[in-house]
């Protein structure tokens, strides 16, 4: 591994192992949201991507492809799926034990040749850049994306495989300032802690473009719900934590008054069409104002976000939503639960309305005041598109990680 000193950062590209999920053919919708990562910091910088996968019959154990213009080099490892004790504690262990031995002999190589590893995702990738770096002798820096350090390390931190992972981290990119808070309040002498947005595509995300049925061809005031009905293992609230249960009951008691202002609701997102809640809408007075859709294709999402008037995100937990930058950036106001980042992006009573986790009736009122103000929304809308544009565009995400990627080779190495 080659020294660089501060002079040379400045003058020279810097190789990064960028290290985490990743879509694939496969599974082309995962990830989504790394792969645009990796094609900024790849304008700034030599990027390669690790995608860590779970090996089985018939999956290489090495691949190395491209995509995008990225060199990709998978690596398949032997895992306990979630459903078979992947999540217990001797499963996590087992987990990332074996990506640290089976992963390092495969992928050696390539680390050697970097100057530093960004994992993603601090409480599984990040934990095991940790260990491959310290072998390596290179410098890695993590980023913290929501559920890793509000849900899992809390939880885990402590455990045989992942204690002291930490040492090994010279730098923590957070997505929010709470979740930069949240990281230092469980490691408090982490280094170069910063909040970095990963912002949004203004251009991709923009008030002016194609809209989408169901909800194109209805009048406003029209209400879109994203989150579906994902099973967060190990989540204190489940399959709710996106808040979809809250929005339910709200729905249901405010049903006359928003259907008095024919005003209307699109559902979608994982499971949005389970039997539950199936039978929920058919229990309503009128079902056909409800629309119930499953995972949205990625690149229709502008689409559907313009057809609404709101979108909704009434989530338990959160790092920083994506949809809530995707939407504001689309025009549209956000009404948001308070919690992690949703109020830096979300400024209440301007640009949307922050409302707390869990409370039925504050989101039920909220639905039946706004349900009949299509101009006051327009006016939000606006404003969170003005917002978006000054703090939240993606181009200042690179050259910021860039400048965190300059800090930590100053850092010394252990």
């Amino acid at each position: 591994m080659r020294q660089i000193s501060s002079r040379q950062t400045q003058e020279c590209q810097i190789r990064v192992a960028l290290v985490g999920g990743f879509p694939s053919s496969d599974k082309p919708r995962q990830s989504i949201f790394n792969l645009r990562a990796a094609k900024s910091l790849n304008q700034l910088s030599d990027v390669v991507v690790v995608h860590l996968r779970t090996w089985k019959p018939g999956r290489r154990s090495v691949k190395v492809s491209t995509f995008g213009g990225l060199s990709i080099t998978t690596i398949a490892v032997p895992q306990i799926p979630a459903g078979y004790g992947g999540t217990s504690n001797w499963g996590i262990n087992f987990n990332i034990v074996m990506y640290r031995a089976l992963g390092w002999s495969r992928i050696r190589s390539l680390l050697r040749t970097c100057d530093l590893i960004h994992s993603v995702g601090a409480s599984f990738a990040g934990v095991v850049a940790s260990a491959w770096a310290q072998r390596a002798h290179v410098h890695h820096v993590t980023q913290v994306t929501g559920s890793d350090i509000n849900l899992t390390l809390p939880r885990t931190h402590a455990f045989r495989s992942i204690a002291g992972w930490e040492r090994q981290v010279h730098g923590v990119a957070c997505n929010s300032h709470a979740l930069a808070k949240a990281f230092l309040a469980l490691y408090p002498q982490a280094r170069n802690v910063r909040t970095i947005y990963r912002g949004v595509d203004l251009e991709l995300f923009h008030p002016i473009g194609p809209t989408a049925p169901p909800l194109g061809d209805k009048p406003p005031v029209r209400f879109l719900f994203l989150g579906g009905f994902p099973p967060y293992l190990g989540s204190p609230h489940g399959a709710n934590t996106k808040g979809a249960e809250t929005l339910l009951a709200a729905w249901q008691e405010a049903e006359r008054d928003l259907i008095s202002n024919c005003a209307s609701l699109m559902i979608a997102g994982p499971d949005a069409g389970i039997d539950r809640v199936a039978r929920w809408r058919s229990g309503l007075q009128h079902p056909e104002q409800v629309y119930l859709a499953g995972i949205l294709p990625p690149d229709m999402i502008p689409a559907y976000i313009r057809s609404s008037d709101v979108v909704l995100i009434p989530s338990m937990a959160e790092g920083l939503p994506n949809v809530a930058m995707e939407a504001s950036a689309c025009g549209r106001p956000v009404f948001g639960s308070g919690v992690g980042g949703i109020p830096e992006v979300v400024v209440h009573g301007e640009t949307g309305l922050v409302l707390p986790a869990g409370d039925v009736a504050a989101w039920k009122n909220a639905l039946v005041e706004y349900a009949g103000q299509a101009s006051r929304l327009q006016k939000m809308g606006e404003r969170a598109r003005h917002r978006m544009e000054v703090f939240f565009d993606c181009r200042n995400y690179a050259p910021e990680m860039l400048d965190l990627y300059r800090a930590v080779l100053r850092e010394p190495l252990d």
